[in-house]
């Protein structure tokens, strides 16, 4: 079994959709038995890792289990992707399942999330809110939405983005405006708090 589940892995790595066919003929259940690992680097974190599109597209379908996966650190495929670069794969893959912005990861970061605590990744962040209005909403565990994360990694552009997002598209802007995470910090204190005196100086309706 383990050395199956070895050669798996580097067929995942290679994205060959006809190799993985033949190891299945030997062993129907090799997706199943993988699956019962709660925590593992299924074939699909290894192909979205490696930006192998077709490849991750029919583990999503085969076994949609696989999505919300951690591995050993925490982290789903989708994630990975985006660690490594693979925007291109992440934007392909959203077509297919745009609910793949609220995957949740380690500490409950979203793809969201981490786009918010990069600088140059307006584009992302507008393209996750665009296939997946409702992400907005999402919480980690310490109750921080997007901007409380784009505020503590100090980047400013995309808290900006992310107000202007709101209150252009989101009727219920106040309530994630005046959310408080678990210290009972809103946006706002931790503006203070960090002296960012742009984003303090922010008016709302």
């Amino acid at each position: 079994m383990d050395e199956r589940i070895q050669r798996l892995n580097g067929i995942a790595q290679k994205g060959d959709i006809n190799s993985f066919y033949d190891i299945i003929r030997e062993d129907v259940k090799l997706l199943e038995h993988i699956d019962e690992f709660p925590f593992v680097d299924t074939p699909l974190h290894i192909s979205a890792s490696a930006g192998h599109f077709p490849f991750s597209l029919e583990m999503m379908i085969l076994k949609p289990t696989f999505v919300s996966k951690r591995n050993l650190d925490g982290y789903t495929p989708i994630y990975l992707a985006l660690l490594n670069g693979r925007i291109e794969m992440v934007c392909q893959l959203l077509q297919h399942n745009a609910d793949l912005v609220r995957v949740k990861g380690r500490e409950c970061l979203t793809p969201l999330h981490y786009a918010a605590t990069k600088n140059g990744n307006l584009a992302l962040l507008e393209k996750f809110l665009l296939v997946c209005p409702d992400s907005i909403t999402d919480v980690m565990t310490q109750n921080e939405t997007a901007l409380h994360i784009a505020l503590k990694y100090n980047n400013l552009q995309a808290f900006k983005f992310l107000v202007g997002w709101l209150l252009r598209k989101w009727p219920y802007w106040r309530e994630i405006l005046e959310l408080k995470d678990v210290e009972g910090k809103t946006i706002l204190h931790i503006a203070v708090s960090k002296n960012q005196t742009e984003a303090n100086s922010l008016s709302f309706p």
